[in-house]
């Protein structure tokens, strides 16, 4: 009695359901990247309007309005200002260095585990 032709099932050590490698011929490997706990996560997105001095772990999605001219500190550290907001309200980010010479007007960032002073 024929049944047909037999399916292969998924499993781990084979994720492709035809049978074959996928593109790779490599062994599959499970991801090296593990899944956060929920204790490790920001809660949610926190709003301008919601920040409180001494606030930490905060995460945010802004957009930059506007950047400030440089500023060269004693030290030689580059600070730029920029004017940021999101639905709630806007404020004003200092960016120290070179992650502020990579930010433009219109740019949407995220900012993970932010301390307010």
């Amino acid at each position: 009695m024929d049944t047909g032709p037999q399916r292969k099932r998924f499993s781990p050590k084979n994720p492709h359901r035809d049978g074959s490698r996928g593109d790779s011929s490599k062994p599959y490997k499970p991801s090296k990247y593990k899944v956060m706990s929920k204790e490790d996560r920001p809660k949610c997105d926190t709003l301008v309007k919601d920040l409180k001095a001494g606030s930490k772990n905060l995460s945010m999605v802004l957009i930059i309005l506007e950047i400030g001219k440089v500023t060269i500190t004693k030290d030689g550290h580059e600070l730029r200002t920029a004017k940021v907001a999101d639905k709630s309200a806007s404020i004003n980010l200092t960016v120290w260095d070179k992650p502020g010479t990579l930010l433009q007007p219109g740019d949407i960032i995220r900012l993970q585990k932010v301390i307010n002073f």
